[in-house]
């Protein structure tokens, strides 16, 4: 699980990056005809919703069997929910430990919010108040994101 975990944090971050790069390459290289025939209305865009996992009030959990099954529980969930094809990409960030943010889960932006709140919140560890969470809509040009299909990752 550790290393699926790592997979994809280190497939989202390199998605990330080099959506950043490409887009940045193409701002440049576009540069002076984007000001000069610049039409928001012809700018097509890509939705996703992020839900953002921070620490929880309950964070402290003393005992450590009980953190153990809820973790074990969450990570279930969130296989879960990728096995269902609810979510596209879910991970923890390598932070320090005072740190809030603890991880990201990513849904199509194509959901209702209702529902990725839902199945967000349904998460054992945020039941549990280990985690909490925060749902954001997060547009990109279209075209700059390409998601694996399911099975086609290299082992």
């Amino acid at each position: 699980m550790k290393h699926l975990l790592l997979f994809v944090t280190l497939l989202f971050s390199f998605l990330l990056i080099t959506n950043f790069i490409l887009w940045g390459q193409n701002q440049e290289a576009d540069k002076k005809a984007q000001q000069e025939d610049f039409d928001p209305a012809k700018v097509e865009f890509e939705t996703y919703y992020i839900v953002f996992l921070k620490k929880g009030p309950n964070r402290e959990e003393t005992d450590e069997k009980k953190t153990m099954e809820i973790q074990q529980a969450h990570l279930n969930h969130l296989k879960w929910l990728g096995e269902e094809g609810y979510t596209l990409a879910a991970g923890p960030f390598e932070v320090p430990p005072e740190e809030d943010l603890r991880g990201i889960v990513i849904y199509p932006g194509e959901m209702d919010k209702a529902e990725v709140e839902r199945l967000a919140t349904d998460d054992p560890a945020v039941k549990a108040g280990r985690l909490r969470v925060e749902v954001l809509k997060w547009w990109t040009p279209a075209g700059n994101i390409h998601w694996p299909k399911k099975g086609s990752a290299s082992k």
